[in-house]
């Protein structure tokens, strides 16, 4: 929904993908800085999902200044995912804001990339059991839950109460030499950034396995 100077966006991932201060995903989010690319975004993305011809998106790494209204925040209850919605309430002053934000991805600890490593060795979801809690203890000195969390918060995993997995067939893991990383399902925007910082780093397909 588009007016002069303010629009409403609905996040999708197609094109725009959002992400909460609480870790959910925001479903609904308000622009008004320069409509015009906005709607562009949404035009582009339909040519190119519709007509299968390449648009020039570029690297997505400068976003529009989003501000989000109803965010959706995934939950484990009883072992079943459950979908929790929350809205928000913003005063006009609190609306104006800067019209681009620069994209950097979360960076994860050296027990989280350990986490995200294993999942490349097997064509099944990571039990989050007993032993890989004791694992992450002894060698980085880390709480299974937090380090699960650090891989949650990327949007690029999710959990049950039991299982962690990567949410898409393309998510890109990229290690540095200190053990840390980063992981982001958008593969040409995380190498652009990782281009950008110069430092040196391995690239892992964190999806490598058969999660079907």
């Amino acid at each position: 929904m588009v007016s002069f100077v303010s629009c409403l966006v609905k996040c999708t991932g197609q094109p725009y993908l959002c992400r909460a201060q609480n870790e959910g995903w925001v479903l609904l989010a308000s622009g008004r800085d320069n409509v015009a690319r906005i709607l562009l975004e949404f035009l582009w993305t339909k040519i190119s999902l519709i007509g299968g011809v390449p648009m020039p998106f570029g690297t997505d790494l400068n976003h529009e200044d989003l501000k989000e209204l109803l965010v959706g925040r995934g939950e484990s209850i009883n072992g079943k995912g459950v979908f929790k919605l929350s809205e928000r309430d913003f005063s006009e002053k609190d609306l104006v804001r800067p019209g681009g934000a620069f994209w950097e991805p979360r960076q994860l600890s050296a027990a989280a990339v350990d986490m995200a490593k294993a999942l490349t060795l097997q064509p099944r979801p990571l039990k989050l059991d007993l032993s890989l809690s004791e694992f992450l203890r002894k060698k980085h000195g880390v709480v299974l839950d937090d380090a699960v969390a650090e891989l949650v918060g990327t949007h690029a995993y999710c959990r049950t109460d039991t299982e962690l997995r990567p949410i898409g067939h393309d998510t890109l893991l990229v290690i540095r030499e200190d053990g840390t990383g980063y992981a982001d399902l958008n593969t040409v925007r995380l190498s652009a950034w990782c281009g950008d910082q110069g430092f040196e780093f391995a690239q892992v397909d964190a999806s490598s396995g058969d999660f079907e």
